[in-house]
This record gives structure tokens, sequence and C-alpha cells, in this order.
């Protein structure tokens, strides 16, 4: 999927959040006490990966007095991580040997990065280097918002795309020309969740509907699939959605039977319950998901539900 100069600019500039919170050093270490002895913190940390996509993965890093700064480093591409990263599919975004001074006050995070690896190749690399540092950053309790800053410079990269000042969590992979047309008509973006075509990540795409944002329409937009062809359609052909609601914490996803298709492609229904459980979690408090198919429960052979998207 690639990134067009135009819409990494809008998309920036649409989500903007500020507030008030904690210093970064009363951030929340985590609430695993066998991590907490350890030493260790769950952090989600965003990558691009190999399809263009960027992509959060969970990451278990060592805690230590700035705990957002040293998430950054796992952004940097110095020689282990680009190669422990590659192993799974995924890029670093940071050019090496960045430097990388971080502050935080009142929920608002400001970062500047400097080095020689700047500028960097193309839009697309600006626009992936720009979401993923401020969407890792965001993913701390204490950090709203967030303001970037290139060996100095805040305004606008060499490729076009504008470095973002007190921007909130940017929506990911946006399937859609313009946002801000889109924005202005009535059309409400809706965030799903798909897998690659190898089955290994976990995608979050962003489509634009007019309909109500729910768990059912986002799962009718699963149905009807990506644009990229990176991104596998887990649903097989001919499949309608009846249903989808969340009562209690039980997801309940209602199918025609040419679902049951499913089953004659291995691992794609371990892939496709996973994208809608996730897909789910962004509608309520769910710990489990029941498929209908005609109006039977389909036999899903006890999946785990995933905690995280992705895992490293």
């Amino acid at each position: 999927m690639r990134f067009r100069a135009l819409m990494c600019i809008v998309a920036i500039l649409v989500f903007i959040v500020t507030s008030c919170a904690k210093p970064i050093d009363d951030i929340d270490v985590d609430s695993d006490s066998v991590l907490v002895e350890a030493g260790l913190r769950r952090t989600v940390i965003y990558y691009l990966s190999d399809e263009g996509f960027i992509v959060p993965v969970m990451r278990m890093i060592p805690w230590e007095e700035g705990i957002g700064k040293a998430a950054l480093q796992y952004l940097v591409a110095d020689g282990v991580n680009t190669s422990q990263l590659s192993q799974k599919g995924l890029n670093p975004v940071i050019p090496a040997n960045t430097e990388i001074a971080l502050r935080i006050d009142d929920g608002h995070a400001r970062v500047d990065l400097s080095g020689e690896g700047f500028p960097l190749s193309s839009a697309d690399a600006e626009y992936a280097m720009v979401v993923a540092l401020v969407n890792t950053l965001v993913e701390f309790p204490t950090i709203d918002s967030v303001s970037v800053s290139v060996n100095g410079n805040s305004a606008t990269m060499a490729n076009g795309v504008e470095l973002p000042q007190n921007c909130g969590r940017i929506n990911l992979n946006v399937e859609v020309e313009n946002v801000e047309t889109m924005a202005a008509i009535g059309i409400k973006p809706v965030g799903i969740y798909m897998p690659n075509v190898s089955g290994s990540l976990m995608i979050p795409i962003t489509k634009y509907t007019t309909a109500e944002d729910s768990f059912y329409t986002a799962v009718k937009l699963m149905c009807e699939g990506s644009n990229s062809p990176a991104v596998h359609q887990c649903f097989p052909q001919g499949v309608s959605v009846l249903d989808a609601y969340i009562s209690g914490t039980t997801a309940t996803v209602a199918l025609t039977g040419n679902f049951a298709a499913i089953n004659e492609v291995e691992g794609l229904l371990e892939s496709c319950y996973k994208a809608m459980y996730l897909t789910a979690l962004e509608y309520g408090q769910v710990s489990g998901l029941r498929i209908l198919v005609d109006g039977d429960v389909f036999d899903t052979g006890g999946i785990t539900n995933p905690v995280y998207p992705n895992e490293f």
C-alpha cells in the first residue's frame, strides 16, 4: 500500500488532540507483577510492514527511566533491531544513528530527531516515520499529543510531509484518496483488522463510510475486503453478514452458510476469527467471540483470543 503525500499531510492535521496528564516518570510500568519483578514492560510500538502498512506490535522492553524515549529507540534502524524485525516482516522507520530528544510537559510530548539520515528517501518514508512515532508515544496513557522536529525543523520535510504539531493518534492505513473531503461531507472513519496475505500480521485498516459506526458496520466492511492485494480477504466468496453485535462481553457475528468454506484454506479460520475479535475490541470490553452460520454456532476449534494485534 502506498501513501500519497497529500493524504499524509491532511491525515496528520486532522487528528489533533490536546489535554493534560502526568509527567513521563509517572507512567504505569505494568500491572503484571511478574513483569515488574523482571524489569520488563509490555509496550506497543508501531512499525512498517514489508507490504507498506503501519502495524502495532507489542514488545517486552526493559523498564528504565524515560521509558518513552527508550520505546522510540526501538524505531531506529540499527543493525540488531533491523535484523530482528526483518525476520517478522517488519521495518524500523527512523534512520540509523539518529539522536532522539524527548520532553514531556502536561501530556504533550516534544520530539526532536537529529542526524545525517535525513532527508528520507520519499514522502512514503516520511509519513511512515511520523505515524509510527506519534502512535507509539500516544500508546502511553500519560501522553495525549505529540510535536516533532527534525534537525531543528518543525515545518515540512523534504518530500512534502508536514511534521506533526500537537498531534494525537493518527488513523492507520487509510483507504481513501482524500481524508479532508470525506470528513467534510460527513463520511466517517471505521477501523477494522484484516490479516496480511501470509497471515503473519494483523493489519489495522481505516475505511470511510456513511453508515453508523458500529460493530455491524465494521464486520460488513471486513467482508467487503481491502483495496490492497497485500491484505487477505478472510471471508469466503459469497458470504453475507446477517448481524453483528456485542452483548455483555461476548461479540456475535451471524453469517450465511457460505462461511463454512473457510475450512478449505488452512489457517484462514484462525486469521478471520482473530481479525473479527480485534475489530470487536474497538467497540467494547470483549472477552469472547461467537460465530453463527445460518443460525447455528460455528465450531472454531478453541482458537485463543488475541490480547494484542501483533506480538514480537
